[in-house]
């Protein structure tokens, strides 16, 4: 049965990302122990991004109008978040076997402009966003 990750909360996805993981890494001390087979290789990287970035990108687009996307970062648990192909924050799962990511904004010199910040809901990086684009398009009009 196929599960629509698209219509779930970030907390939710962020859940089952910590559960995918956890399971996956307690496979492998058992076989490392001798318990049991060799278990099947899981990229926590494409996890990350099956489970969290793509449903993620997906929700903000919808919901800001802007063409949110996202690229890897410097390593397979960092992303760039992009708006209409702008990076506005930096996305980090410094160990997603807790259920927890972090996002730091960028301002439009593409310079980080907060600590991290732990994501509880997409409402702060929606109205970002939308501030982000906003501004960008007052900028290109000459208004800014």
């Amino acid at each position: 049965k196929s599960i629509d990750y698209i219509d779930m909360n970030i907390k939710q996805n962020l859940g089952i990302l910590a559960q995918r993981i956890s399971r996956s890494r307690n496979a492998t001390r058992t076989f490392m122990m001798g318990l049991n087979p060799m278990p099947e290789k899981v990229n926590e990287s494409s996890l990350i991004q099956k489970l969290v970035i793509t449903p993620l990108c997906k929700m903000l687009s919808s919901e800001t109008g802007a063409n949110v996307s996202a690229r890897k970062g410097v390593s397979p648990r960092i992303f760039w978040l992009l708006a209409n192909g702008k990076k506005f924050a930096i996305l980090s799962f410094p160990n997603p076997a807790n259920g927890r990511a972090f996002i730091q904004y960028l301002n439009r010199k593409g310079q980080v402009c907060t600590g991290q910040i732990e994501i509880r809901d997409i409402q702060t990086i929606r109205d970002y966003i939308k501030e982000f684009t906003t501004t960008e398009n007052n900028k290109d009009n000459g208004k800014e």
